[in-house]
């Protein structure tokens, strides 16, 4: 802290020489020390300001100051007066570096048997990532969500070493998610139909083969009920079955009419450059564009001498190719068009069987609206 204090203050030891210097140290008090060398001679110590004062009154009064030491960062520093550029890039090197290390660039995980991977996952959800700001980060919120969202963790934390984040993390021992495996829950319906076919492994069918049902609507309940003590009890379950719905299926798709396609006119155009080490020199008068709508291509040729070594003399040639846009029809495959939506069909999920189907091309004018219908078996019903 002293050497710190020592560099903030500017300080300059210097020599009065004189006939009876007693008198002018007499009328100096400014100054922080004062040494009497002889009668005609003292060592002064005093601030960069304090001395500019006793150096004019000095030489008012015809004795003469030498300058012994300099001390302070204004000295310090002198060197660089005048050097605005070397200035400019040390702020910049300051603020860059200072951008860098108030970040995460380098990530790892510290752990006894936690898939890597899985927590890497974990931690990117809350913002744990490479070029994350570490100010932005609240380390002990994260931390407490982690161990409520994810009860496997015994332990997660994460460490900065600079640039670095060390994610530490420790899974529990023999760790299972218990689950209620004879919960309560129902099956309805996930889609609209026509029931084609239930069978209930648990719970009491809500529906018959041949019901209509829309979504939501309830397919089997998640309760049985049998007689005791000739009374009705009735126990709830976890309902399970499988339903397939008589489904209808309808899509449409846009078919474009015509088409635009660019197509060349036969001229073209060349304009030639002659290159000089680094200057080009145009061998061109023209210097727009020669047509509205082209292709342009750019190609360089260096002169070289007997052995291949190259020259720093070149030539460059653009080329310009005038093109058009023209319209054309598009002839659609109406066949490959069905097959695509049919295969789109077939590949949701749920989707059993398709019993018909039908196909249309339909003229709306600037394009064709493809309407494909289908009548699907699709497996339906969702817990709730």
């Amino acid at each position: 802290m002293t050497d710190i204090i020592k560099l903030l203050k500017n300080r300059i030891i210097f020599v009065i020489e004189g006939p009876y210097v007693e008198k002018i140290l007499n009328r100096i008090d400014e100054a922080e020390k004062i040494e009497r060398i002889d009668a005609d001679k003292a060592r002064v110590t005093a601030s960069l300001k304090e001395y500019r004062k006793i150096r004019d009154f000095c030489r008012a009064n015809g004795y003469k100051t030498k300058i012994k030491r300099k001390s302070g960062i204004a000295f310090s520093t002198y060197f660089l007066r005048g050097r605005y550029g070397l200035l400019v890039g040390l702020g910049i090197f300051i603020f860059t570096l200072y951008i860098l290390t108030s970040r995460i660039w380098t990530l790892s995980v510290t752990s006894d048997q936690a898939d890597e991977m899985r927590i890497y996952e974990i931690a990117s959800q809350y913002g744990i990532v490479s070029g994350a700001k570490k100010a932005d980060l609240d380390i002990p919120k994260i931390n407490r969500d982690v161990m409520i969202n994810y009860p496997e963790l015994q332990y997660f934390n994460v460490n900065f070493y600079g640039c670095h984040g060390e994610i530490v993390v420790k899974q529990r021992d023999n760790f299972k998610q218990v689950v209620d495996e004879n919960a309560y829950c129902d099956i309805v319906a996930d889609r609209d139909g026509i029931v084609e076919k239930i069978i209930v492994k648990d719970g009491t069918a809500a529906v018959e083969t041949g019901d209509t049902v829309i979504a939501g609507d309830m397919l089997i309940r998640g309760e049985i009920s049998y007689v005791k003590d000739e009374e009705t009890v009735t126990q709830p379950v976890r309902a399970s079955g499988e339903i397939t719905l008589r489904t209808w299926r309808r899509h449409y798709e846009a078919v474009p009419k015509y088409f635009n396609f660019k197509a060349y006119t036969g001229r073209e155009r060349k304009k030639y450059k002659l290159i000089v080490g680094n200057r080009c020199f145009p061998l061109y008068f023209l210097e727009k564009n020669p047509y509205m709508c082209y292709d342009k291509r750019y190609k360089v040729s260096y002169f070289t001498l007997f052995d291949g070594n190259r020259l720093p003399l070149g030539l460059s040639c653009e080329t310009y190719r005038e093109a058009e846009f023209k319209k054309a029809v598009f002839e659609a495959d109406e066949s490959e068009i069905f097959k695509e939506m049919r295969e789109n069909l077939l590949s949701r999920s749920g989707i059993v069987e398709i019993r018909s189907d039908s196909f249309e091309i339909i003229d709306k004018g600037e394009y064709h609206l493809a309407k494909y219908e289908a009548e699907c078996l699709e497996k339906a019903g969702v817990e709730n």
